[in-house]
């Protein structure tokens, strides 16, 4: 079974619920530890500290935090478990929970063998009419095409994406 980590922004008691009532993935929640005040103020709770922290625990990280492949190319290495990002068609206003609810219910349809996907070294943002699959390589980030859930070809494209990023080796 897979295993999906949340960051802090997607660490929701309803989600783990729905989630854990279907079985398909292990989920795995924010750590407590890492949301107190001291770890505020020792920084341990940003994305250049979590980001590292997560991928050698090798779950793919589930987020809304839309910009945090391009603001963190730093810390994300070319060989990685993988980031989900959902966000909005459009980037404002910022996604609530119903939209992302929404938008994992759309994609867990159009894609109904998500859970088994090979997510590793792939970048993958979700809307509700599109997604995108990206990925690093030598500090750089990689974009594919946006592809529509309307396009016929949209899931067998993005599996097969998806397949190429994790056959990437070092």
């Amino acid at each position: 079974m897979n295993a999906i980590q949340l960051d802090e922004c997607m660490d929701c008691k309803r989600l783990v619920r729905s989630c854990s009532k279907q079985d398909l993935v292990e989920v795995i929640r924010f750590p407590r530890k890492l949301k107190t005040k001291e770890a505020r103020m020792r920084s341990q709770n940003k994305d250049g500290t979590i980001l590292p922290r997560f991928f050698a625990e090798g779950s793919t990280l589930l987020t809304s935090d839309f910009p945090i492949d391009s603001d963190n190319l730093s810390v994300i290495p070319d060989f990685h478990p993988g980031i989900i990002i959902i966000s909005n068609v459009h980037p404002t206003p910022n996604v609530d929970f119903s939209d992302i609810e929404k938008t994992i219910e759309n994609f867990k349809s159009e894609i109904p063998t998500w859970h088994s996907a090979l997510w590793a070294n792939s970048i993958v943002e979700i809307t509700l009419d599109w997604l995108e699959v990206r990925h690093v390589e030598r500090g750089k980030l990689n974009v594919r095409p946006r592809i529509e859930f309307k396009d016929p070809t949209c899931k067998s494209q993005f599996l097969e994406w998806l397949t190429a990023n994790a056959q990437r080796h070092a």
